[in-house]
C-alpha cells in the first residue's frame, strides 16, 4: 500500500468526522480472531490484548500498521491482530468534506475458554 507523508496525516482527535468501521467489519475482526486464535494460547487457555496503531487512508484502508502493546508478548496475538485490521475497511475520516488519512489506534481483546 502507498505510504502517506507524515505531515498529511490528521490526528484522530483533530478530525471533523472520524473514520468508522463499515457495517459488518467489527464482526469480520471477531471472526478472523476466532478462526486464527494463536494455537499455543488456545491450547493453554490464555487470553490477551493487543493495541495497534495505523493510518486509515482516505480510501478507508488501514496502512502503516504497528503493534504498540501486546500482552502476553510471546503468544502470537500481535500478528493475528495486525492481519485482522488489514482485512477490514473504514468509512474514511473527513475534513471540510474531503476524505483525509487519519492516525488511529485500535484495541483488540483475545478471550478463550478452555
Amino acid at each position: 500500500p502507498p505510504t502517506v507523508a507524515e505531515e498529511e496525516i490528521f490526528d484522530f482527535y483533530a478530525i471533523q468526522e472520524k473514520p468508522e468501521l463499515l457495517a459488518g467489519q467489527a464482526q469480520k475482526i471477531t471472526d478472523y480472531i476466532t478462526k486464527n486464535y494463536p494455537p499455543l494460547a488456545k491450547k493453554t487457555g490464555t487470553s490477551g490484548k493487543v493495541i495497534v496503531k495505523f493510518v486509515c487512508s482516505k480510501e478507508g484502508v488501514p496502512t502503516n500498521i504497528e503493534i504498540t502493546l501486546e500482552k502476553p508478548a510471546d503468544m502470537g496475538f500481535g500478528e493475528v491482530a495486525v492481519k485482522a485490521i488489514e482485512s477490514v475497511r473504514f468509512k474514511p475520516g473527513m475534513q471540510r468534506d474531503t476524505p483525509v488519512p487519519v492516525r488511529m489506534s485500535q484495541r483488540i481483546t483475545f478471550n478463550t475458554t478452555r
